[in-house]
């Protein structure tokens, strides 16, 4: 199984999680949300 079909899942499992990571991912990285 592949990296991004693992996060395909976990994103379908955990829709909130990976919400809040990826904001907080935005926030930190190099694009101003």
């Amino acid at each position: 199984m592949g990296v991004m079909e693992k996060l395909k899942i976990f994103v379908v499992k955990e829709p909130v999680v990976a919400a809040s990571c990826l904001i907080a991912g935005f926030d930190n990285g190099n694009w101003p949300v």
